[in-house]
């Protein structure tokens, strides 16, 4: 897990117990550059805003694209939200695929 993170300046991944059983793996966004301002960016990342959104949404999609290899290798499911209500009740569906 650690060199997953170290891979990650903008994410962090832990593995948590699951809500009903077994564990899941839990990416985080630590910090969104999309709403930082230039300032912010430089002092966070050490870099401009638009380089650092850029590299934000680089990272997002290789956490993707590892996550959907990984999955089946270690038989997660990956789940989308269904339904959400005014009360926060949320309903998930698995995603094939």
């Amino acid at each position: 897990m650690a060199q997953l993170n170290n891979e990650m300046p903008f994410h962090t991944a832990k593995l948590v117990s699951g809500y009903y059983s077994g564990v899941q793996l839990l990416i985080e966004a630590d910090e969104d550059p999309e709403s930082l301002d230039n300032d912010e960016t430089q002092y966070y990342f050490g870099m401009c805003r638009s380089a650092a959104v850029r590299a934000y949404r680089r990272e997002v999609r290789r956490v993707n694209k590892t996550l959907d290899r990984l999955a089946p290798e270690y038989g997660f499911a990956k789940y989308a939200v269904a339904a959400r209500f005014g009360n926060d009740e949320t309903w998930y569906t698995v995603v094939n695929g």
